[in-house]
């Protein structure tokens, strides 16, 4: 497998297994070999977005948050400075992720992963001595299929 690598320039391989699993570091990993490899002529939009994504980044300050998981219930703790607005700041979330909208600055947007799947509805959160708590419950599927084999 080492011998493979040689033909590829030197350093790519620790950057490839630098990567993280999602595909929002892949993409702008290859986005990074466009811009250093070819024209900005080739590919004018993949280039502005970049310069886009880098000034963003700079402007977004780290979310500090917490998650629990628990035997039934899924919980992120989310520290709310004095600064913070409520009008300005939203939340959603899928089964799988937590969207933090406006929280710390204006504008900001954090991705939190669940370690758990949650339900969609019956989801509460509350604000106490400035820390935001939002419970999901998780998803308990406790059906059993029957899996048929084949014994040849």
């Amino acid at each position: 497998m080492n011998s493979r690598w040689r033909n590829f320039p030197p350093g790519l391989k620790e950057i490839i297994d630098g990567l993280d699993e999602d595909a929002s570091s892949f993409e702008s990993f290859m986005n990074k070999v466009f811009s250093e490899t070819m024209p900005s002529s080739f590919f004018p939009a993949v280039f502005k977005q970049n310069e886009q994504e880098q000034h963003h980044k700079k402007k977004q300050e780290k979310l500090d948050y917490q998650v629990f998981d628990l035997h039934d219930f899924v919980i992120v703790q989310i520290p709310i400075k004095g600064n913070a607005q409520e009008r300005e700041a939203r939340f959603f979330h899928t089964s799988s992720q937590l969207t933090v909208e406006g929280i710390p600055n204006k504008g900001d947007r954090h991705v939190i992963r669940l370690p758990a799947l949650v339900q969609h509805k019956k989801t509460k959160a509350k604000i106490k001595d400035n820390l935001l708590e939002i419970s999901m419950r998780k998803v308990q599927d406790y059906c059993f299929t029957h899996i048929d084999v084949r014994w040849n």
